[in-house]
């Protein structure tokens, strides 16, 4: 039996949810927020592997609630889903590696489909080299 992987999905919006809800995911158990600091609260337990975070919340901005995470989940792949074009944002994300990546609003669900399927990738190979570099080091001959 395969491993599930759990994806933590935050958004206010109930229409983006339902996106994400709608989503089809072999071996992936999706949880739902519209709260962040709901969220934050059962992320530990939850332990996701990819997390998707819209930025402009009535709680708390994305970017801030994504810092929160990475120090609740460091390995987690972290993904800022925005209908805002703030040019600032992609540039702090990246600058405090709080996301890995900054995707636009609108999204379909056979783009999250896809783009969760990459996470997951991204994730396994992340971990992966993190491995090896505890037990030989950074040298990569």
């Amino acid at each position: 039996m395969e491993e599930k992987v759990n994806v933590v999905f935050v958004d206010d919006d109930p229409t983006t949810l339902l996106i994400a809800k709608g989503c089809k995911f072999d071996n992936v158990i999706l949880y739902t927020f519209n709260n962040p600091e709901d969220c934050l609260k059962k992320l530990e337990e939850i332990n996701p592997w990819v997390i998707i975070s819209d930025q402009r919340m009535p709680q708390m901005l994305g970017n801030e609630f994504l810092k929160k995470a990475k120090e609740i989940a460091p390995k987690s792949i972290r993904i800022m889903l925005t209908g805002y074009h703030d040019e600032h944002v992609p540039g702090a994300l990246i600058n405090d590696a709080s996301a890995d990546a900054y995707l636009n609003k609108p999204i379909s669900t056979e783009t999250l489909e896809g783009l969760v399927e990459k996470y997951i990738e991204m994730f396994i190979q992340k971990n992966i080299i993190s491995k090896y570099e505890s037990v030989y080091g950074n040298k990569r001959s």
